[in-house]
């Protein structure tokens, strides 16, 4: 009989299938190869991940091709994927896929991957030299190389304000890793993030730097792995796929803005790259640096009990000064409809008399939030979701930000006739519109998903600010994040109170992160900066203790209610969700899974909350529910609770397990 193998398919299927290799493939099949296998009427791409001398099946299929010569999977991969799919509840073949995709392959001679978002003259005056170290940064650095030295894993969690240096840190352990023969790979959060960041990479190292995200085609991205696999280059930067980039020598991986929910994939498998990254230094004996000017409650409390090592620098770069913030109280200006406060206003004029640049936030695109009848009060929502509709006043329709539903503006209240509409709520192209009237001078350029949607888009914009063409840049959440442009010396944020109301039990962290992130941005050059932080809840202690740059004071007062209440870092959680069309069925079905549940973890510090309607209770056309399960949910508790789930058959319904969830809408 020809050599058998298991093969793993991308399926929610956890068990493995037996096939057998032509004697024409077997030469050219090793573990972790990626192969064409027939299932049932279907023609599937598995994953190679074991060898049989025997079987008791009396048919045995035979593969139809190999598709990667040698594996690009390595042993320790495909560890990795095995923990992947135990961890976070999915098939060893879904882990796989998220670590290798099935729908590519490189063609030879080609490059495409390591060109994507490069420069023209980026590298080709050879490696820049690198800056002077102060003390805060060759203290940090020191016991980062001194673990690349010995080899191993160790996390280190480097905290740094905003503006000090940890990119050089970043780019000085890299180094270190180079010159010892190993590999490095660099995770960042935003798409958005990885021209600057790249070309700083490529301008320092005078090395060839792989890109690896979601923006770029499956071929680009294949090339990439390939030439990671092969040794082309031994540095991979790109968003949370790249964790997955397969060196042989993996020596260090850098997560750079630790803390932000974007690491989190949203499809199955619902893995976090934070979380990968630090099980893959473990299996790799890499070292894993995770920085951040606000960490996660996660990461800081793992300091706590001594996973990782804390590296703090607590002062900017030539000891420039912090920003200097200043909270606006919305509830006492006499126009509380105008998008801008005076006083912002007015710094924002008197930076374009300077010709200094200034950032704004509006975590909310669209025109306006909702359309409202005057009438009977009803809203225009969405008929396949619950939710309102967004005005758009470019395209001048209503549109839904979750299924892109998308209809014109109605000339009268569909339930009432009533023809008076008002349109409410603030959102990044009404504010575009109040600023060219406001200051029609002003060179503006609006950053959020309508204006970034097309490829490269990102990156022009961001050009454009760079070279001083652009005087405001404003948009949603991608401009607060990790840019570095020393013109910037006045930050506005225009609401910054707005995630506060989400039920969510993380809305003040990530108020807190996000308003410290973009005060950030202001004076990292030579000009000091200047912060207003518009609000309606000046007196919250995530914007008051933002506005103070104060970390270790907010994650003491959050810490005290997440312990009081028992969520992460103090408990873990395992949410699951259910779908429907049927709102019924879907009851009924969580239900069972809900007492189920409250069955097999009898006796133990663990809670099943709900089910209960989730926040948004119908999207794309069909009904959700959650459960939350929390406590101490060890590994063998968390494996039988999931199994719990698998095991549930309910025609009509879909069961979503999300294990760390980080969204609970």
């Amino acid at each position: 009989m020809s050599r058998l193998i298991e093969v793993a398919v991308p399926l929610p299927l956890h068990d493995s299938f037996t096939y057998a290799v032509p004697d024409e493939l077997a030469e050219a099949l090793g573990m972790g190869a990626r192969v064409h296998v027939p299932f049932g009427r279907r023609k599937l791409v598995g994953y190679v991940v074991g060898f049989l001398e025997s079987t008791e099946l009396k048919r045995v299929k035979e593969i139809t091709a190999v598709l990667d010569e040698p594996p690009l999977l390595t042993s320790k991969l495909l560890e990795l994927g095995r923990w992947m799919a135990s961890y976070y509840a999915c098939s060893l073949g879904e882990s796989l896929r998220a670590i290798l995709p099935t729908g590519a392959r490189r063609v030879r001679g080609e490059r495409r991957g390591r060109r994507a978002e490069q420069s023209d003259d980026v590298g080709l005056a050879g490696p820049q030299p690198p800056h002077e170290l102060n003390s805060w940064q060759q203290q940090v650095l020191a016991p980062i190389e001194a673990r690349i030295d010995r080899g191993g894993f160790e996390a280190f969690l480097l905290h740094g304000v905003t503006g000090s240096g940890k990119t050089e840190v970043y780019l000085r352990a890299v180094h270190s890793t180079l010159e010892r023969g190993r590999a490095a790979v660099i995770l960042i959060p935003e798409i958005a993030l990885t021209p600057q960041t790249a070309d700083r990479f490529r301008s320092r190292l005078g090395a060839e730097l792989g890109i690896l995200h979601s923006g770029m085609t499956l071929a680009e991205r294949h090339d990439v792995m390939t030439a990671a696999a092969h040794g082309e280059i031994q540095v991979v930067l790109g968003a949370r796929s790249a964790i997955f980039a397969p060196f042989r020598n993996l020596g260090l991986i850098v997560v750079d803005e630790e803390q932000e929910p974007s690491y989190k994939q949203g499809e199955k498998p619902r893995y976090h790259a934070r979380s990968v990254a630090l099980m893959r230094g473990t299996f790799e004996g890499a070292a894993v640096l995770l920085g951040s000017a606000t960490p996660s409650l996660e990461s800081y409390h793992n300091v706590s009990r001594h996973k990782h090592t804390l590296l703090r620098i607590p002062e900017r770069v030539d000891r420039r000064p912090l920003a200097r913030v200043e909270i606006v109280d919305m509830r006492t200006e006499e126009n509380r409809r105008a998008v801008l406060s005076p006083v912002l206003a007015d710094a924002l004029a008197q930076r374009l008399e300077l010709g200094e640049q200034s950032i704004l936030l509006l975590n909310r695109r669209g025109h306006s939030n909702y359309l409202q009848c005057l009438g009977c009060g009803e809203l225009a929502r969405c008929p396949y979701c619950d939710i309102s509709l967004t005005y758009h006043a470019v395209g001048q329709n209503l549109r839904c930000h979750y299924c892109n539903h998308a209809r014109a503006v109605p000339r009268e209240c569909p339930q009432c006739s009533n023809p008076c509409q008002l349109l409410r709520g603030v959102g990044t192209q009404r504010l575009e519109q109040d600023l060219a009237g406001l200051l029609p001078s002003a060179r503006l350029r609006r950053m959020d998903l309508d204006t970034t949607a097309r490829r490269g888009a990102h990156r022009a914009i961001l050009e454009e600010f760079a070279r001083g063409d652009v005087d405001i840049l404003f948009g949603t959440q991608m401009v607060a994040k990790g840019h570095d442009f020393p013109g910037v010396t006045l930050v506005g944020v225009v609401q910054a109170d707005g995630g506060l109301s989400l039920p969510d039990f993380r809305a003040a962290e990530r108020t807190f992160q996000l308003l410290a992130q973009v005060a950030g941005r202001a004076g990292r050059g030579e000009r000091p900066g200047d912060v207003y932080i518009q609000t309606l809840c000046p007196e919250h202690y995530s914007v008051a203790l933002a506005a103070a740059q104060d970390y270790e004071g907010f994650y003491e007062r959050e810490s005290v209610l997440r312990r009081d209440l028992g969520y992460p870092p103090f408990a873990r959680l395992v949410g699951v969700t259910g779908l429907g069309p049927d709102r019924t069925r879907l009851n009924r079905s969580m239900q069972e899974l809900s007492r189920a549940l409250r069955a097999a973890c009898a006796g133990q510090a663990i809670q099943v909350l709900g089910p209960a309607p989730s926040p948004i209770p119908r999207l794309r056309g069909r009904f959700r529910e959650q459960l939350l399960i929390k406590g101490g949910l060890g590994s063998e508790g968390k494996a039988r609770l999931l199994r719990e789930v698998a095991a549930r058959e309910a025609p009509g319904v879909d069961f979503q397990v999300d294990v760390d969830p980080v969204n609970m809408l």
